[in-house]
């Protein structure tokens, strides 16, 4: 996968790993990717409202969170504070900490092959 292009990451339920989607013309949109672990820098965090009320309305998933940033070497780990970030559908409206801070953009995020994702703020 080519580092340095702005992706779109979400956590996919299907194939049990992170699905990384093309943020960059000419394949805007598409899924050009999975991984078990991924590093990006410069990044956001994006819910789509009308995708979380959909989601509480049917009481089923979809994807309609994301976190958008310029892919980077998958292998780099993290280094120094870092801090877990969480997004539930069914609790709230935007990522947070695992301190209930609100989340909208950081340095560095790293996914790692347990669901979870780290920030450096």
């Amino acid at each position: 996968m080519e580092t340095g292009k702005r992706v779109a990451v979400y956590y996919n339920l299907h194939t049990q790993c992170w699905s990384i989607q093309s943020r960059s013309k000419p394949d805007y949109g598409l899924v050009i990717g999975h991984l078990n672990t991924l590093c990006l820098v410069d990044v956001t965090f994006t819910v789509q409202p009308a995708g979380r009320a959909k989601v509480l309305r049917e009481k089923r998933k979809n994807v309609h969170a994301y976190v958008v940033g310029t892919l980077v070497n998958s292998k780099l780990r993290p280094v120094g504070p870092n801090t877990q970030v969480r997004y539930n559908p069914y609790e709230m409206n935007t990522f947070q900490d695992i301190d209930g801070e609100v989340i909208k953009k950081a340095g560095t995020a790293w996914f790692t092959g347990t669901r979870r994702c780290y920030v450096t703020k």
